[in-house]
């Protein structure tokens, strides 16, 4: 190449490192453009085939459409085989546009296996000497089977037995314990570990990419219908980074994305939940809405670990002293009881913390009909720096400006809560003008203490409406308060368009020990004594030791009134049966 390519190269190089390393929300751009001379260099002979070329160094913003802007680029010549020589020639103008897809976050996905939504405790009362809980085809629970046909170790449950703990009265209300004992119902319990009906499919999720379909296009019009119109489309993105036409004497070239306000999502230490089968359930057939993600110390892979999604046979019917622990126990926060904990919150007007809906819009692509990879659409704005590079000698830029407004505000809650998920804002914009625009929407100057909301850019046709989402994340709220935002629209010049305020009250954060206690106790640690229900109604009526325990004085005294008298009844009937028995003399006169 010529020396005068090489430094305007270098030049457009180092411009692309200044600016790509800095935040860029701003619209697509005319960034620089220059004249060069072209060599193309294809042996050691020193005579290079040199042309004058344009260069043109823009930015397209995501989510652009093709007719917010346009270059016109032209050509000029002069006919020296005419007239005085100076006679200038008139080229058809090359128009070039760009637009840009909206831009996905993408994350590879990589199966683990499947998980059950909810696994539960069937319970199987029999004689005291009926209950099995040996590795063997006679266990009261029975035996589970892998794929193989093979008996899975730990899946014969577990028996729990009339004991001491049960006849002194000493294993804690609700226990398994409480249960055995019972004359009319047995003196044994097999605690047996089921799965329920609907299962989900578990991926773990690599580091985020960036996708989108960037679309130069080259066209000139046809001149006095002499010639045919032409036309030139490249498609660029992160795997297509550059594409030329012989016919228009021009290349393209993708130089990379600026630095986004908003970045991806970490979701490495997460797992990603989807329902799988059966494949007619109704959370099957939802899709999307019903995807859980979750952190991965909330899952046993191994199923070794109670309490987690995926808990199997070995940790329940492991766990250490089983029959005075209760029902159920082991078998909590399965992924059914995430999906509940959401729906409550949803249901009271909040955003929730699992359900995979309240961290994105997120969407399921194959890639090239192979890769499976999971994407979540971006809000705010990615712009990414383009060179062209075409046989020309001047540029106009010419910017698409219409006039927009906002149609409304709508706050997702009328309050919220200090640091919480719930607070949200959705705008409707309407492009009022009658050419295809870009706008910038952004809520900001807030008067209380709002984290800082990045602005997003989008493309309307004339007549058209979209609606965006902004989250409001309040922080530091010493007591409860009205607080009101500004809901800007600006056109691609950045002059303010139209303005709406949304007002909501703030209130301070709810303080909670959550299992710890329940209650937030004031100044230092402190103690304090528990009130638990009545106990004589707990105690059974067989359990004289309970009812002595807990002070219960007059329970016991009606079922020993009770006892002695069936007991003298019973003992009335047979001292009446054995005096009717015995012979009488009688007496012959």
């Amino acid at each position: 190449m010529s020396l005068s390519l090489s430094r305007m190269l270098f030049s457009l190089l180092l411009f692309a490192l200044m600016v790509a390393t800095t935040p860029f929300a701003a619209e697509g751009l005319l960034l620089a453009s220059s004249s060069i001379e072209q060599c193309d260099r294809v042996g050691t002979d020193n005579s290079l085939p040199c042309e004058k070329k344009l260069v043109v160094t823009l930015s397209v913003d995501s989510d652009q459409a093709e007719d917010v802007e346009e270059f016109v680029i032209l050509r000029d010549a002069v006919d020296k085989t005419k007239g005085t020589g100076e006679e200038h020639v008139e080229f058809q103008p090359i128009r070039l546009t760009t637009s840009k897809s909206r831009v996905q976050y993408s994350y590879p996905l990589f199966y683990e296996r499947n998980f059950n939504a909810k696994p539960y405790e069937e319970e199987i009362t029999t004689e005291l000497v009926g209950c099995d809980d040996t590795f063997s085809q006679k266990a009261t629970c029975g035996l589970a089977m892998d794929t193989a046909g093979r008996p899975i170790p730990y899946s014969q449950g577990f028996c729990c037995r009339c004991g001491p703990c049960q006849l002194l009265g000493l294993c804690p209300v609700g226990s398994r314990g409480l249960q055995v004992c019972d004359i009319f119902r047995g003196a044994a319990l097999a605690s047996c570990l089921r799965f329920g009906e609907l299962w989900y499919s578990g991926y773990s999720m690599g580091s985020a990419t960036i996708w989108y379909r960037l679309s130069v296009k080259l066209t000139t019009d046809s001149q006095n219908n002499s010639t045919k119109a032409k036309e030139a489309v490249f498609e660029l993105g992160p795997d297509v980074l550059s594409g030329s036409s012989a016919e228009f004497g021009a290349w393209v070239s993708l130089i990379g994305d600026f630095v986004p306000a908003e970045l991806p999502l970490v979701l490495s230490n997460k797992m990603l939940f989807i329902p799988s089968s059966p494949r007619k359930h109704e959370r099957v057939l939802a899709g999307q809405k019903e995807w859980l993600m979750l952190d991965k110390h909330h899952v046993s892979m191994q199923g070794r670990d109670c309490n987690k999604v995926g808990v199997s046979y070995e940790a329940f019917s492991g766990q250490g002293s089983r029959c005075q622990l209760i029902r159920g126990s082991c078998l909590a926060d399965q992924l059914e009881d995430y999906r509940s904990s959401d729906l409550a919150v949803e249901a009271r007007g909040g955003r929730g913390k699992y359900l995979a809906r309240f961290f994105g819009d997120f969407v399921v692509n194959t890639v090239n009909n192979s890769k499976t990879r999971l994407s979540y659409w971006m809000r705010g704005s990615l712009a990414t720096m383009l060179t062209v590079v075409i046989s020309a000698d001047r540029l106009q830029y010419l910017v698409s400006v219409s006039p927009g407004e906002i149609v409304s505000a709508v706050m997702s809650k009328s309050t919220i809560e200090e640091s919480s998920r719930d607070g949200s804002v959705s705008v409707m914009v309407r492009n009022i003008g009658h050419v295809t625009a870009q706008y910038t929407l952004g809520v900001g100057n807030c008067s209380g203490n709002v984290f800082p909301i990045m602005a997003q850019t989008l493309s309307l046709r004339p007549r058209g409406t979209l609606i965006r989402s902004f989250d409001l994340n309040i922080q530091d709220v010493a007591e409860e308060r009205i607080v009101q935002c500004d809901v800007t629209l600006r056109d691609a010049k950045g002059a303010i368009t139209d303005k709406k305020i949304v007002k909501f009250r703030v209130t301070s954060k709810v303080l909670t020990n959550d299992t710890q206690g329940g209650n937030a106790p004031t100044g230092g640690g402190a103690s304090v004594d528990g009130q638990a229900p009545p106990a004589c109604s707990r105690c059974e009526w067989y359990k004289i030791s309970c009812f002595l325990i807990h002070g219960c004085w007059w329970q016991p005294l009606v079922y020993v009134s009770i006892a002695i008298a069936i007991l003298l009844g019973i003992y009335y009937f047979f001292g009446l049966s054995s005096r009717s028995s015995e012979p009488k003399l009688h007496v012959i006169h």
